[in-house]
């Protein structure tokens, strides 16, 4: 019918993790070097964060008390029951990895991929009685 194939176009994405940053660069150099011509996504990220949740959590739940114990005192009053409690949940930043690609220029060295840090924070809203 008049149509003719001139090419294909294929693609293919892989997903890897890397428990060893030390070995991150060194990792990137050796997928290009094997045809990758398109990285997106590098990201890092904690593994499991129940237990620094659990932490951040308690930590938030403290911190809403004294802060209403200083709102009671500045009232005259004191801090009883917890009467409701709730946590305010959002997705968090993705975080950027710092690459020098001016180094990666250069040649010889692996890619540098710096660490970094990361957040994790809890928002409650709790609601005491007063006394």
């Amino acid at each position: 019918d008049g149509r003719q194939v001139t090419g294909y176009r294929v693609s293919n994405t892989v997903t890897v993790t890397i428990r060893n940053l030390d070995s991150a660069g060194a990792l990137l150099d050796q997928v290009v070097q094997a045809g990758a011509n398109s990285i997106y996504g590098i990201n890092f990220s904690v593994a499991d964060t129940n237990a620094l949740m659990e932490q951040a959590r308690k930590a938030a739940v403290a911190d809403a008390k004294a802060r209403a114990g200083q709102l009671a005192a500045a009232g005259g009053a004191t801090v009883g029951d917890v009467l409701v409690i709730s946590e305010n949940v959002s997705a968090p930043p993705v975080p950027m990895p710092m690459m020098d690609r001016a180094a990666a220029a250069e040649g010889g060295a692996a890619v540098p991929v710096q660490a970094g840090e990361q957040t994790l924070s809890v928002d409650v809203q709790a609601t005491f009685a007063l006394r």
